[in-house]
């Protein structure tokens, strides 16, 4: 008839096997790996494998096999039962019939060129597949919390690749037991001990680390009682901040900076304190405030910034009007702890500003900025006629800083286009003297912004900028041959090779506290200055000063006259 159908297997010359069924003359095959659907049975494929008729009698006996009712058939079926038949009890489902079918599965192979076979393509290659990732994705984004896209394959392949077959798979066995790997006896105990043995672990840890925060407070107090004994100078590294910078720089550490070239060479320098490019001004006063403050005691105190142009020296020091550097800190901070001790002790501050540019002092608080003669009696340095003003409120700092910062030699370079040409020399006098005893002190404190070290090449200065260039240089190199004396304790300081070195013999001579800021630059391309600044840092800090010295005189009989 017409409608009768009429079932096939067409066996293609791939070796793939395709359903097929004749009705009403016209044949047609089941696409079940794309559409799932009946197709129109391709001209082509009749030259390119051949049809079988399917067995009748194959389904007549699985149909019997399953044939439940009726005992006349009772001794038929046993003696044709299927040994793929079975069952199997489930802890939560109960018995469970089992039946092994034989079905037909699409498996993935690759062809090897070297063998000149089709291998099984591995997971590992499958996963990189673009038809077999688009599948992955597609149960990944379904079910987001299995991320292992090998396991998802894996289910995948025993669900003849059919995505959604392999979704619902999953959410029907998820949570089932069976389906975990059986943990051993071992591993039980182990599981039952994990909360107790992480417990032990933890307190062991805060036991470890609060020994360690003591034993590294201890190291800290110990080598901060040697540098006082020692007069050691205290060296703060501060980066600049640069987003634009190819970064070289990494901090290990609070007190270790490691500089890395371009050519994978490193280098790691160990310093007092290390600070990332992320500091504030506020973090860098707080902690150089203990050392200022003690000029109120009566100590000598000074404060350097060095490094290349452009590293920052100026920001450290000076810093813009809405987020103010050391020096305007400490002067405000001064007049704070001497209004604070006001009750018995009566302090007068005094401010000089000089700049020392081409060998020449010169007095910036005057308008004319005219030049100062340097007098040495003995260790002693004088400068007859600086301008000194009392300061007594912040308002009174604020216009001094302006009136030096305008006298002050400065000119646009390819580093910096406010290159400072001048060592800038910032002296406050603090005297006091108590009301009680009339004992007197006095203390100096000595901020000293030091010009740019100058590479040439890299400024472009020509003509008088590289005349200062060169003034520049001469006397930061009198600086470190002052530093090298005083670290192999020389009987000869060569304090008289500069007017810099000159001021600064007080501040360096001993008697006297001092701590060095190297200020350097995050670029890469900035590594060999970088690296200098960081050496002359190095050599600074093994220079000892000797223990510090108040200077308090004392008036005989030790109460003031009535």
């Amino acid at each position: 008839k017409d409608d009768d159908v009429v079932f096939e297997t067409f066996v293609h010359s791939n070796g793939r096997e395709f359903v097929c069924a004749v009705r009403g003359g016209r044949r047609y095959y089941l696409d079940d790996w794309h559409s799932h659907e009946w197709q129109p049975f391709p001209e082509r494929w009749y030259s390119e494998g051949r049809l079988v008729p399917m067995d009748d009698n194959s389904q007549n006996r699985s149909s019997s096999s399953n044939h439940q009712n009726g005992t006349s058939g009772e001794t038929t079926r046993h003696s044709e039962r299927d040994d793929r038949e079975g069952y199997l009890k489930h802890p939560k489902r109960g018995r469970v019939e089992t039946y092994l079918m034989e079905e037909r599965h699409y498996v993935h192979f690759f062809f090897d060129r070297q063998t000149g076979k089709w291998l099984r393509l591995p997971i590992g290659w499958e996963l990189h597949h673009s038809l077999v990732k688009q599948m992955v994705d597609h149960v990944e984004e379904a079910l987001p919390h299995w991320g292992d896209r090998a396991d998802i394959l894996a289910l995948l392949r025993a669900c003849n690749y059919n995505p959604d077959e392999c979704i619902g798979t999953y959410l029907l066995l998820d949570g089932d037991g069976w389906l975990k790997p059986q943990r051993t006896s071992k591993e039980a105990r182990a599981e039952e001990n994990k909360d107790e043995r992480i417990e032990h672990l933890t307190r062991k840890l805060k036991q470890m680390q609060s020994e360690l925060e003591t034993e590294r407070k201890s190291r800290k107090e110990a080598e901060k009682q040697l540098q006082e004994l020692r007069g050691n100078i205290r060296v703060f590294c501060r980066p600049r901040r640069d987003d634009r910078a190819q970064m070289c720089l990494k901090f290990p550490t609070d007190q270790d900076v490691m500089v890395s070239n371009s050519d994978g060479s490193k280098k790691v320098f160990n310093f007092d304190k290390v600070y990332n490019t992320e500091v504030t001004q506020e973090q860098i006063f707080t902690d150089t405030q203990p050392i200022i403050t003690s000029c109120v005691d009566g100590y000598n105190v000074c404060l350097l910034a060095y490094g290349q142009t452009g590293s920052g020296k100026t920001f450290t020091m000076m810093g813009p009007d809405d987020n103010p550097g050391i020096n305007i800190r400490a002067i405000s901070e001064l007049l704070k702890v001497c209004s604070e001790r006001s009750e018995t002790k009566t302090y007068g501050l005094k401010v000089s500003m000089v700049e020392i540019y081409n060998e020449t002092v010169q007095d910036l608080l005057t308008s004319d900025a005219r030049a100062l003669e340097l007098q040495m009696v003995g260790n002693v340095v004088r400068i007859p006629n600086i301008t000194e003003m009392e300061v007594s409120q912040v308002s009174d700092i604020k216009d001094l800083m302006k009136l030096g910062d305008s006298n002050r030699k400065v000119a646009s370079t390819k580093m910096n286009s406010t290159s400072s040409r001048s060592h800038l020399v910032l002296m406050i006098n603090v005297s006091g003297e108590d009301k009680v005893t009339g004992a007197v002190s006095k203390g100096v404190l000595t901020l000293c912004d030091l010009a740019g070290s100058e590479r040439i090449s890299k400024t472009e200065a020509t003509g008088q900028r590289l005349v200062e260039a060169a003034a520049i240089n001469k006397s930061l190199s009198a600086l470190g041959q002052v530093f090298s004396a005083l670290r192999e304790s020389q009987l000869h300081i060569p304090y008289r090779n500069s007017k810099l070195t000159q001021i600064l013999r007080p501040c360096l001579g001993g008697d006297a506290k001092a701590c060095l800021f190297v200020n350097i630059s995050p670029d890469v391309t900035n590594y060999p200055e970088t690296c200098n600044t960081l050496e002359f840092g190095s050599n600074a800090r093994q220079v000892a000063l000797g223990q510090a010295k108040q200077n308090i005189q004392k008036r005989p009989g030790g109460f003031p006259p009535r």
